[in-house]
C-alpha cells in the first residue's frame, strides 16, 4: 500500500468519538464497584450450562442499547436478561456463531462479534455474517470511527466494513490481534510489536526480545499508562518503550488472558490460574481461590450500565459482581479465632467480639486485636457480652461469668457459683443484674445471688433471653416458652400459650408499644399489652426460625438460620387484629445459602446467647457467624436507580412464534390461543423484579404476574387488542416505562358480519319462495290441495332433517379439537349442566394438565413434531381415562380431565398415575427420534362445598385447579398438587371480588393445598 493511501486511511481510522459507545448510548454507569471494597465482600452470582448458557466457556461479553447482556461462548452466542438465556446458534440463525472471542457494541446499540471466520452483527432480530473478500479472516479486535465505520483487527491486517464484506484498510497483510481507541490514536496489537496510528502516520514499538514471537491480544489504557497483554506476559508502554509490567513476576511470564479497565480505573488482569486487580493507587490485589474460585481463567470482562462487573471464565461460566451490603471481619482482619459467638458495642462506639477462644476488640483502622485471652476466662468461649451503665464488660462464657473493667478481670465470690452453667443473657435493672443461664434465672444484688423461678434441670430453667419491661418486671424467654417475672415471682402469662414448650431465642422492642419474640422453629410473636399474635411461614415469613432482630429506618431486620430478611414496620399486623395478615412480602437481604431473590449469599447467622447482634453508631447491624463477624449496612441496600427497561420479546399465536413484533401485528383466525413473553432488564437483582400486565380490550384490570415473564390467553374472541406490561423493583411502585404491543385477531369466516348477514338474507329469500309456491299451489289447484300439502310437508320434513344433520355436524366440529380429535372447551361449556350436576353425576374432579417445556419441542424439532406429541398425548390420556370420564384439549399443550365420582385424594392419586405414565411414555418426534416429556397437573373437586350453593359454580373449581397448576410450575414442574376446600370455605363467597388471593384463602383455612406423598399417601397443608 503506497504511503499516500496509507496516510488517508490513517486519518479515516483515527476519527473516533471522544467517548466510547458506553458513554454515547448509555451514559456512565449508575454506580460502579467500590474500588476500596475487598473482592470477597462483593456479591457474586454465577451461571453455567446448567442455567442455560450454551457452553461453560465464556469468551467475551457486551451489552446492547436495550440493555441485554450478550455472551460469546465456544458453542454459540447467548443473550441474557438476568434470568433466562436466549441461545443463538446455527439451528436458529443459519450461520456459525461458535468461538466468538471478541465483542463490541456500536453507536446504534447493535452488538458485534469477532470469530475465526469474520464478524457477526445482531440487528433487527437477526444475525448477519461479514467476511473478507479474499477468504476467512479471524477477527480479534473491533473499534469504530466517529463516522460509524467499523474497523476490525484480523489475521490479514486491519479491515473495515464496506457494504457486506470486510476489506483491507490498514497494515495490510500484517496479523493484527487487538484494537484500542485512545483519544485520537488507534493502537493495534500485532505479533511482536505495537502500532500507533494517528494523523502523522504509523509508529511502531517492538516487544522485548523474549516476547518477539508473542501477539499482543489485549490492550487497555488506565491513568497509569497503556497495558499490553500477550502470550508471554503483561507489558506496558513507558517513555516510548515496551517493558515488562513489573507488577508481579508471575504476570511478567504468564499468558494474559484478559485485560479490562472499569469506570473506577481498576485494571482487571486475568491469567489461567489467578485474577488480579490493579487499583488506581497502584496496589495489586491477587484474587485466588480463597476469595474467588480455583483456576478462575477469566477470558472476558465487561462493566454494564448499572456498574455491575461481568466476568467470563474458560471453566466456570459467567460471573456477575456488584457491591454488597455486608462486610466480613475474620482471620485476615486480625481475629485469631473466626468462630464468633457474641458481639457488643462498647461505651465509645467500638465493637467487641466474643469468639470461641477469646474476646477481641475491632476498629476499622486497626482491625481486630485480642482484648481478653481465653485462658483468663472461666471458659475460653465468650458466649455472651454485656456492657453495664458503669462501662464494665460482663463476659458470659459456656461455664461462668467474669467482669472486665479498666484492663482487669474480676469475679465476685457470689458469681463463682454460676461456673457450672452457660451464661446466655445479662440485663441491668437499676442496682440489680438479672443473669439468665442454662441452670436458671438469677438476680445479683450487691454481693448476693438469688435464683428466681424453676430450678436447674427443667426446660423452663434454661433461660435464653431477657427483656426488661419495667423496673422489677421481666419478660423471660426459656427453652420451654415465655415467662413473666414480677419481683420474686415467675409466672406463665395466658397470652403466651401459643409458645408453650417452644424455645424462645430473643425478646426485644420493635417500636413503641410493640414487643417481638423469636423462636427456634415456631415463628415470630408480636406482643402488645396482654395479646400476642404469631406469624409463621403460613403468613409469608421466609422461615419459622429466627435468632435476633433490630429495627432501622422503619424496617424490621430479622436474622436466622436462612439468613437475614426485612419487612417495613407498617406491614406488621396489629396483635389485636383477628387474623395475622402481612401487608407486604418480606425481602431476603442476606441469604445463608442458595440463590434467594435480592440477597447477598454469605455464611450467616449463629445461634448462641442474647448478644448475637448489635447496631453500631453508623446504623450497621453486626451478626455473629462461624466464619467471622458480619456487618450488614442496612442503608446500603439499594437497587437500580432507574426503573428497569421492559421489553416484549415475542408473541406465540397457535404454533407460530413472532419474535420480531411490528408496531401492529395482524393474526389470522387459525388459533385463538396467545402467549406473550416479556422481560425486564435490571441486573442488580433481576430475580426481584415483579410484573403486571393488561390486555386492553379483554382484561378489566391489571393482572399480577409476580416474577413470571409470560402471559397466556386462550380462546380469545376476534378483535383489536393492546397488550401492556410494567415492572417494579422491591419496595417501589410499577414504573411508567411500560412496553406495549398492539395486535388484531381476525374472525373466522362464519363470524364475519357480512357472512352472517348474507346467510340471513338467503334464508329469508328461501322462505319467501316457499311461501309464494304454496300460495300459487293453493290458487291453481284446490282439488289437489290435500296431496300437495302432503307432498310439500314431506319435502319440508326431509329438508329439516338434512338441516338438523348439518347442524349436528357443525356442533360436533365446534366441540372437537381438529388436531387431537378430543372435545374442546366449547364442549364443556355446552354440557356443563349435565357433567357437573351433583344430583345426577355426584362429585367430580377437574385435572388441568400442562406439558412441561413444550416450547422446546417446537423449537428443537419443529411444530410438526410438536403436533405429533400432542396427538400421542391425547391418545395416551384417552387410554388411561376411566369409562365415563372426559378428556378435553383445553388449549395449546393444556388438557383438562373431568373425572367423575371421586374424592379429592382419589383425584390426586389419578393425577399422579397420569403424570408417571406420561413421564415414562416414549413420544415419537420423527421416524427415528423419541422424546420423553414431563407434565404438571393441578387438581380440584366439584362441588367445593356441597352444603353451600354459592360455591357450586364449576368455573370456580377450574380456577382452583389452574392455581394449583401454577403452583406446581412455580415449584419446578413435573408434579401434581390439589387445591381443595378448607373448613372455613362455607363462610366465604369465592365469587365475590373481596374473596382475596389464594394464599390469603389458604391462610384463612378456606382452602387447603393437597400434596402427594409417596405412592398412596397425601399431605394436606393449611
Amino acid at each position: 500500500m503506497d504511503l499516500q493511501r496509507q496516510s488517508g486511511l490513517v486519518r479515516l481510522a483515527c476519527r473516533f468519538a471522544a467517548a466510547g459507545w458506553l458513554g454515547l448510548v448509555c451514559g456512565t454507569p449508575a454506580w460502579a464497584l467500590n474500588p476500596a471494597e475487598r473482592f470477597h465482600d462483593y456479591v457474586r452470582d454465577n451461571w453455567n450450562s446448567e442455567n442455560g448458557l450454551p457452553q461453560v466457556s465464556v469468551l467475551t461479553i457486551t451489552q446492547d442499547a436495550t440493555g441485554y447482556i450478550w455472551i460469546g461462548t465456544q458453542n454459540a452466542i447467548a443473550r441474557f436478561d438476568g434470568v433466562r438465556f436466549t441461545v443463538f446458534d446455527r439451528r436458529n440463525t443459519g450461520i456459525d456463531t461458535t468461538m466468538a472471542t471478541v465483542s463490541y457494541t456500536d453507536r446504534r446499540g447493535h452488538p458485534w462479534f469477532g470469530t475465526a471466520h469474520g464478524a457477526l452483527r445482531y440487528a433487527d432480530g437477526t444475525f448477519a455474517a461479514f467476511r473478507a473478500g479474499s477468504g476467512n479472516a479471524a477477527v480479534q479486535g473491533i473499534a469504530e470511527s466517529d463516522d460509524g465505520t467499523l474497523l476490525f483487527a484480523t489475521s490479514l491486517g486491519v479491515m473495515r466494513l464496506h457494504g457486506n464484506a470486510l476489506e483491507p484498510v490498514l497494515l495490510e497483510g500484517e496479523r493484527s490481534c487487538s484494537l484500542l481507541r485512545d483519544g485520537g490514536d488507534l493502537w493495534v496489537g500485532q505479533t511482536g510489536q505495537l502500532s500507533r496510528i494517528d494523523n502523522g502516520g504509523v509508529t511502531r514499538y517492538s516487544l522485548p526480545a523474549q516476547a518477539r514471537n508473542a501477539c499482543i491480544s489485549r490492550l487497555s489504557r488506565t491513568r497509569s499508562g497503556l497495558w499490553l497483554g500477550t502470550t508471554s506476559g503483561l507489558f506496558r508502554l513507558r517513555d516510548g518503550h515496551i517493558e515488562p509490567g513489573g507488577l508481579d513476576p508471575r504476570l511478567d511470564r504468564q499468558t494474559t488472558e484478559s485485560l479490562f479497565r472499569d469506570s473506577s480505573d481498576n485494571l482487571w488482569i486475568g491469567t489461567a490460574a489467578i485474577l488480579y486487580r490493579l487499583r488506581p493507587g497502584g496496589e495489586l490485589e491477587r484474587i485466588g481461590e480463597d476469595d474467588f474460585v480455583r483456576d478462575s481463567w477469566i477470558l472476558g470482562a465487561f462493566e454494564d450500565r448499572e456498574g455491575n462487573l461481568w466476568l467470563g471464565s474458560q471453566t466456570e461460566g459467567l460471573f456477575r459482581l456488584w457491591d454488597g451490603w455486608v462486610q466480613r471481619v475474620s482471620r485476615r482482619d486480625g481475629l485469631s479465632d473466626a468462630f464468633v459467638w457474641s458481639v457488643a458495642k462498647d461505651p465509645h462506639g467500638g465493637i467487641v467480639f466474643g469468639t470461641n477462644s477469646n474476646v477481641a476488640a475491632w476498629s476499622a483502622d486497626d482491625g481486630a486485636r485480642q482484648l481478653i485471652s481465653g485462658s483468663q476466662l472461666p471458659n475460653p468461649s465468650a458466649y455472651d457480652l454485656f456492657y453495664d451503665s458503669a462501662a464494665r464488660l460482663w463476659v458470659g462464657t459456656r461455664a461462668g461469668v467474669v467482669i472486665y473493667s479498666g484492663g482487669k478481670l474480676s469475679r465476685p465470690p457470689a458469681l463463682v457459683s454460676l461456673d457450672p452453667y452457660q451464661i446466655n443473657t445479662i440485663v441491668e435493672d437499676g442496682n440489680d443484674f438479672w443473669i439468665g443461664t442454662s441452670g436458671g434465672l438469677y438476680r445479683y444484688r450487691g454481693s448476693q445471688l438469688d435464683r428466681v423461678g424453676a430450678a436447674p434441670g427443667v426446660g423452663s430453667a434454661r433461660i435464653r433471653s431477657l427483656y426488661l419491661q419495667a423496673p422489677g418486671e421481666l419478660l423471660v424467654g426459656t427453652e420451654s416458652g415465655m415467662r413473666l417475672v414480677r419481683g420474686d415471682l415467675m409466672t406463665t402469662p395466658g397470652w403466651a400459650a401459643a409458645f408453650e414448650s417452644r424455645m424462645i431465642s430473643h425478646i426485644g422492642l420493635v417500636r413503641d408499644g410493640l414487643i417481638a419474640a423469636t423462636t427456634l422453629d415456631s415463628g415470630l410473636g408480636l406482643i402488645s399489652g396482654e395479646r400476642m399474635l404469631v406469624l409463621t411461614t403460613d403468613q409469608g415469613l421466609p422461615s419459622d426460625n429466627a435468632w435476633t432482630f433490630h429495627t432501622i429506618d422503619d424496617q424490621l431486620y430479622v436474622a436466622g438460620i436462612d439468613g437475614v430478611w426485612r419487612l417495613p414496620l407498617g406491614a406488621l399486623p396489629d396483635p389485636s387484629s383477628a387474623a395475622p395478615v402481612l401487608a407486604g412480602s418480606p425481602q431476603m437481604v442476606l441469604s445463608a445459602s442458595g440463590r434467594e431473590r435480592g440477597s447477598q449469599r454469605i455464611r450467616c447467622c449463629n445461634g448462641g446467647a442474647q448478644a448475637r447482634s448489635v447496631v453500631d453508631d453508623a446504623g450497621g447491624i453486626w451478626f455473629t457467624s462461624i466464619s467471622g463477624a458480619l456487618r450488614l449496612d442496612a442503608r446500603a441496600i439499594t437497587y437500580a436507580q432507574r426503573h428497569p427497561t421492559v421489553v416484549i420479546e415475542g408473541l406465540r399465536h397457535g404454533s407460530r412464534w413472532h419474535g420480531q413484533v411490528p408496531a401492529q401485528l395482524r393474526l389470522d383466525s387459525s388459533s385463538r390461543d396467545i402467549e406473550i413473553d416479556f422481560t425486564g432488564l435490571s441486573f442488580r437483582d433481576p430475580n426481584s423484579l415483579r410484573f403486571h400486565y393488561r390486555l386492553d380490550g379483554y382484561d378489566s384490570d391489571w393482572i399480577d404476574a409476580g416474577a413470571r415473564r409470560s402471559a397466556f390467553y386462550t380462546n380469545l374472541p376476534p378483535g383489536n387488542y393492546r397488550f401492556r406490561v410494567e415492572a417494579s423493583l422491591p419496595n417501589t411502585d410499577f414504573g411508567a416505562d411500560a412496553a406495549a404491543l398492539a395486535f388484531d385477531l381476525a374472525p373466522r369466516w362464519y363470524e364475519r358480519a357480512s357472512v352472517r348477514a348474507a346467510l340471513a338474507v338467503l334464508a329469508l329469500c328461501l322462505i319467501g319462495v316457499l311461501v309464494r309456491l304454496r300460495l300459487h299451489r293453493y290458487s291453481a289447484a284446490q282439488e289437489k290441495l290435500e296431496g300437495l300439502v302432503s307432498e310439500r310437508t314431506l319435502a319440508l320434513s326431509r329438508a329439516n332433517e338434512r338441516l338438523r344433520q348439518a347442524n349436528q355436524v357443525l356442533a360436533f366440529e365446534s366441540q372437537t379439537d381438529p388436531l387431537t380429535g378430543l372435545h374442546n372447551r366449547r364442549f364443556l361449556l355446552d354440557h356443563a349442566g349435565a357433567l357437573f350436576d351433583p344430583e345426577q353425576a355426584g362429585s367430580a374432579a377437574l385435572l388441568l394438565l400442562d406439558l412441561d417445556h413444550f416450547k422446546q419441542v417446537n423449537d428443537r424439532h419443529g411444530h410438526a413434531a410438536g403436533d405429533d406429541v400432542l396427538i400421542q398425548l391425547a391418545r395416551l390420556l384417552q387410554h388411561l381415562a376411566r369409562e365415563g370420564d372426559h378428556v378435553l384439549r383445553w388449549g395449546g399443550e393444556e388438557f383438562l380431565l373431568v373425572v367423575k365420582s371421586v374424592r379429592a385424594e382419589q383425584a390426586l392419586e389419578i393425577a399422579e398415575r397420569l403424570r408417571l405414565a406420561i413421564s415414562k411414555h416414549a413420544f415419537s418426534a420423527a421416524a427415528t427420534r423419541t422424546l420423553h416429556m414431563t407434565c404438571s397437573i393441578g387438581v380440584s373437586v366439584h362441588p367445593l362445598w356441597p352444603a353451600e350453593r354459592h360455591v357450586a359454580d364449576w368455573s370456580l373449581t377450574l380456577e382452583l385447579a389452574d392455581a394449583a397448576l401454577y403452583r406446581v410450575k412455580q415449584d419446578g414442574r413435573n408434579g401434581s398438587m390439589g387445591l381443595v376446600a378448607g373448613p372455613t370455605l362455607a363462610e366465604i363467597n369465592l365469587a365475590s371480588r373481596d374473596a382475596g388471593t389464594v394464599d390469603a384463602l389458604v391462610a384463612d383455612s378456606a382452602l387447603n393445598w393437597l400434596h402427594p406423598v409417596g405412592a398412596a399417601q397425601l399431605r394436606i397443608v393449611h
